[in-house]
């Protein structure tokens, strides 16, 4: 494992006109190299004797491989602080990834600029304002996260063929690379205050609004190809939300307390699909775990068919919506018409989950009596959820998991009040376990208690 990396840079600062000046251009680069050899041999006629050559050869093993990749970047800084209360940065970075074939330079601007209200005249008079900043910011960001030679169709030489009966090495195409693969480039614009008053409480706010195009997946391909997967510039992403913290500290004689929470909401929408990928339907790709990418969907959407409990009997079975195309029985999950025409189909899947919390919050609190002390950390999320695998809807799943205690109260022609379906046997013998539904799309928000220190 090798990595060099260089770093300069150089700065400039002045007073003009009653504020300070600050400026910086640098420039860095790294370079990493990863080379691995393995030799191989057993039969050993002691461990004493701890060298290759001691082993059998019958049964040797060799092989090695070498990566790398190399970035550059070029960038600058000036910010301007006039009479320390009107802020203002810019800055610009240039990047070169050798992760991508063409396309491999980016350019990202970013801007920003504060005011500190409380040190405006018109505020002075407040006692309750401590500190009082509003703040404003744009920028892009750019992100070349994915394997080294991913735009490359990479060769395995480890392919043997027979010819005539005698095995000769050969070589084959174990990628299919993308040569067009270029920067995921994210644009963040974003306002805030930042408020503490004189009784202690510290307020943080910030509203924001993300978008992400060309973002780089690994998705499934058409299984002509020969290949499983291929990386591309996928999609576009908008994730809007806002983010609140208080902070609040206080003393009441020999108590002193603190005391801080955060929350924030993020709603995510795919809201453009490449035209070109393969791999789905015209305005969705399906992912392997069976979610989608889809355009005016959340990202990595579980794509299913939402529920309306159990058919109870033959006859509920029959007044409900055509489900030949899944072949449901008595005791099987009831799917919901959704564009009421009377036939359970294909175009009645939605999203009926996502894994990403749409809600993250957590606080905590702190107290000091004399020679006591007491902390605690709590951490959550909501508006999430998780897709039943294994022992959670599975009763007769393999490999040793145990089937869940909710299993007992499965549906059977003496228990047609059951909370839960039939039961089956075998891998997807059932509309139940076949067909993704929301019956078995599981809230995960929790709430825990992270660390407690007395």
């Amino acid at each position: 494992f090798f990595t060099e990396t260089y770093f300069v840079t150089a700065d400039y600062n002045m007073e003009i006109g009653g504020g300070k000046l600050n400026a910086l251009v640098g420039y860095s680069q790294e370079e990493n190299k990863v080379t691995d050899l393995r030799g191989f041999r057993d039969g050993h006629l002691t461990n004493g004797v701890k060298v290759l050559n001691a082993g059998l050869s019958g049964n040797q093993q060799a092989d090695g491989g070498e990566t790398g990749f190399s970035v550059q970047s070029y960038f600058a800084r000036v910010g301007y602080n006039y009479m320390g209360k009107y802020l203002f940065e810019g800055n610009i970075r240039r990047d070169g990834s050798s992760r991508f074939l063409n396309d491999k330079w980016g350019v990202f601007p970013s801007f920003s600029a504060g005011w500190i209200l409380s040190e405006e005249d018109f505020l002075s008079s407040y006692d309750i304002i401590d500190y009082l900043k509003v703040r404003g910011s744009w920028g892009e960001l750019g992100n070349s996260n994915i394997p080294n030679f991913a735009f490359a169709k990479s060769l395995s030489l480890n392919e043997a063929y027979s010819y005539g009966g005698v095995i000769a090495p050969g070589v084959g195409q174990s990628s299919l690379g993308n040569e067009n693969l270029s920067w995921e480039k994210t644009t963040i614009t974003n306002f805030g205050i930042n408020l503490i008053l004189n009784n202690g409480l510290g307020i943080d706010l910030d509203i924001f609004n993300k978008n992400t195009t060309d973002i780089l997946y690994n998705l499934p391909v058409n299984v002509l190809t020969g290949f499983t997967s291929q990386f591309s510039n996928a999609a576009s992403l908008e994730s809007k939300g806002w983010e609140l913290g208080l902070n609040y500290s206080k003393e009441f004689g020999k108590l002193k307390v603190q005391v801080g929470a955060n929350i924030s909401k993020v709603e995510n929408l795919v809201t453009d699909l490449n035209p070109t990928l393969d791999g789905g339907d015209v305005d969705r790709v399906f992912l392997s775990n069976g979610a989608i990418l889809g355009e005016g969907y959340r990202p990595g959407a579980y794509w299913g068919w939402k529920s309306d409990g159990i058919f109870n009997d033959a006859a509920e079975l029959a007044s409900a919506p055509d489900h030949s195309i899944v072949g449901s029985q008595v005791g099987d999950v009831k799917f919901v018409d959704l564009d009421e025409d009377g036939v359970i189909t294909l175009d009645d899947r939605t999203d009926i989950g996502v894994d990403i919390p749409e809600f993250t919050y957590g606080f905590n609190i702190s107290a000091n009596y004399e020679n006591f002390d007491l902390a605690a950390i709590f951490q959550g999320i909501g508006s999430t959820s998780f897709q039943g695998t294994f022992e959670l809807f599975k009763p007769d799943s393999s490999g040793g998991y145990a089937t869940a205690n909710l299993w007992a109260d499965n549906w059977t022609t003496s228990n047609t009040d059951a909370t839960m379906p039939r039961v089956w046997s075998g891998q997807a013998a059932s509309p139940s376990d076949l067909y993704p539904s929301d019956f078995f799309v599981w809230d995960r928000a929790y709430l825990r208690l992270k660390n407690l220190q007395i």
